[in-house]
């Protein structure tokens, strides 16, 4: 199989023409980068890298009585840079801050604390209110 590869409509690999395709046999590159808050559109265009009719004939023949899979695996790895960064990063605790200042707003800035607080002085009164009200009854029935 011969391939080339857009990034945008511009070939970065091989070229429009047959014969400015490229083997894919074990192809490995890692100059492609896609930053952050970007998105990029990759077309692969393809063909069999064979001139010969037989051969097309013979694969077009053997696909008529089994699927015919060919397997591309396109692996990516993200990793976060300094200076990709705000204020070019600050070290591990800049990246952490950084991170954590682009988390979305919910503009709720209640402390969870104090609703615990609220919660326990509440089940408190009600726990003393109903220990009140038995020992009245109680004393009433003594």
């Amino acid at each position: 199989m011969v391939f080339s590869l857009q990034k945008n409509g511009e070939y970065i690999y091989g070229g429009a023409g047959d014969g400015e395709m490229i083997p894919l046999t074990e192809f490995t590159s890692n100059d492609v980068e896609l930053n952050g808050n970007q998105t990029d559109l990759y077309t692969i265009k393809w063909r069999w890298n064979t001139t010969s009719d037989e051969s097309d004939t013979a694969l077009g023949e053997l696909a008529t009585q089994r699927d015919l899979i060919y397997k591309l695996t396109i692996m990516a790895t993200g990793t976060i840079s300094e200076d990709s960064l705000p204020n070019g990063g600050g070290g591990t605790n800049g990246i952490i801050n950084n991170i954590v200042n682009r988390l979305p707003k919910t503009g709720d800035n209640t402390s969870v604390l104090l609703w615990i607080v609220l919660a326990l002085g509440a089940f408190s009164l009600i726990i003393l209110l109903i220990y009140k009200k038995r020992r009245k009854k109680e004393d009433e029935n003594s």
